[in-house]
């Protein structure tokens, strides 16, 4: 699906790689971790099927045919539900180095709340909230809004922080963007739903 497949599953592994960072990097507090986040409380359960990948698949190709046909300045939107994200993390992360359990996805009031149950021995539960909006620039922004683990158990803010920052988040959403023929000028989340909106370049 070319170079909209290459950007669209790259925010998905990313976000579903900064869920499997975070569990296994705060292993050691197993206990804690067994339970439920603070987070997860906030979010409703999603399920993943073979048929919202599927789904994922198809918006993605259709998008795809839509920018071959497309003249410059023609709009362009790709809108994804929160089944079809689940469904696509956890197809992508079926060969992942760890057993993935459960993954969610929430798309609500502006924010994407991930959480992330994987088996290492004992089942962890991680789980993060991001805020991703578009600059002036035309470049888009990851806002960590949120790093939870099971339990409820604290992290340190310098520990949070350390983890948004190892994650090139910004800078390898505008290297995929760079490769797209489409300015993106708003990023909508909510209602289920998240939507890109740009015009053909």
């Amino acid at each position: 699906m070319g170079c909209i497949w290459g950007f669209i599953k790259g925010i998905l592994m990313t976000i579903g790689a900064i869920t499997l960072v975070i569990a296994i990097l705060i292993g050691v507090f197993v206990w804690q971790l067994t339970q439920p986040s603070g987070l997860e409380a906030q979010m409703h359960p999603v399920l993943a099927t073979e048929t919202a990948a599927a789904s994922f698949d198809t918006k993605v190709g259709e998008l795809e045919l839509q920018l071959t046909n497309a003249t410059s300045g023609d709009p362009v939107m790709l809108c994804l539900t929160e089944e079809e994200v689940t469904s696509k993390i956890v197809y992508e992360l079926g060969n992942a180095p760890v057993d993935v359990k459960e993954v969610w996805v929430n798309f609500t009031d502006g924010k994407v709340q991930v959480v992330g149950k994987v088996d290492v021995g004992v089942e962890l539960s991680a789980g993060i909230e991001i805020e991703i909006t578009v600059n002036e620039d035309g470049d888009p922004t990851i806002t960590f809004t949120e790093i939870a683990i099971g339990g409820g158990f604290g992290i340190p803010q310098q520990a949070k922080d350390a983890i948004a920052n190892a994650i090139p988040s910004d800078e390898a959403l505008t290297n995929m963007l760079k490769d797209l023929p489409v300015d993106i000028e708003t990023i909508v989340i909510g209602d289920g739903e998240l939507c890109f909106e740009g015009v053909k370049v």
